[in-house]
């Protein structure tokens, strides 16, 4: 048994819908987030410099708090770093493309998905190679929104603004027909889009499933943890180390969304600085 945190890490506050669901598959382990605000978005920047960001958040949280594992909250980082990461860290690094994959076959019926997300990661065509992998027969189509991120990132959710940004985005597009079928399963391929799911779903119709990749990006975590008998033990020392929450952006931003998103008005925020050498307190 480990009772080291997980470390998550994400371009911004999207990586707190993954948490979130964290808390609740995983509510004795400890948390210790990364959200690179200064430098998001992500989705239009090159791959290089995606990697350097992302390994900067994990050397971070592996230098200052000895994480035992490492939850890429964002697809974006996930679709340019993951493989960087893994070569770069001792530790095990969880990916959320993966997960999103598996989550889009297990809830097709039709075996046509279509999948959201930056830029960045439906340039990589990640997803796509990932669908394809495990089911050679699906159709896929994918659409970048990257307008999706910056109304989260301006805290528009549920105005009548946003809401009607994305319906415009979806609603003909998903309904199209391609190969004689209409996509039955939208997968949304960044961390931010959960955070609209209401909105995504009134835009897509009832008879879309929406799926949110963190279910099962989480459900690996666990497995892993489990295989590794890593997982938290109430009867050993450290029993519960506190949650911490970083920002390299507003320090007061970040806390009104996290506190609202998270359900919790007590959370330890602190802000990082930005430096040639990476990231510090």
């Amino acid at each position: 048994m480990d009772n080291r945190a997980i470390g998550y890490i994400d371009s911004g506050l999207g990586g707190l819908t993954v948490v979130r669901e964290a808390l609740k598959q995983l509510p004795n382990e400890s948390v210790y987030f990364v959200g690179d605000e200064a430098r998001m978005p992500y989705g239009p920047r090159p791959a290089e410099e995606i990697k350097k960001f992302s390994v900067q958040m994990a050397d971070f949280l592996v230098e200052q708090h000895d994480i035992k594992l490492l939850v890429v909250a964002c697809n974006t980082a996930t679709a340019q770093a993951l493989p960087a990461l893994r070569a770069h860290l001792s530790i095990p690094v969880i990916g959320v493309i993966n997960a999103g994959a598996v989550s889009g076959i297990n809830a097709t019926r039709n075996l046509h998905v279509n999948v959201i997300g930056t830029q960045s990661t439906v340039e990589s065509k990640t997803y796509y190679e990932q669908l394809k992998a495990l089911n050679a027969d699906l159709v896929i189509r994918q659409k970048a929104l990257p307008e999706f991120v910056q109304l989260v990132e301006h805290d528009q959710a549920g105005t009548v603004e946003a809401t009607q940004i994305i319906y415009d985005a979806l609603h003909d597009w998903i309904h199209e027909d391609l190969d004689g079928r209409k996509p039955d399963t939208l997968v949304l391929g960044c961390t931010h889009f959960p955070i609209l799911e209401k909105e995504i779903q009134r835009a897509v119709g009832p008879a879309v499933t929406v799926v949110d990749p963190a279910l099962a990006e989480i459900g690996q975590t666990a497995e892993i943890l489990a295989q590794k008998h890593q997982l938290h033990d109430s009867s050993l020392a450290n029993n519960h180390l506190a949650d911490v929450y970083y920002t390299t952006g507003s320090i007061k931003r970040f806390s009104k969304f996290a506190q609202e998103w998270l359900a919790n008005d007590h959370l330890t925020v602190r802000e990082l600085q930005i430096t040639e050498k990476g990231l510090h307190k």
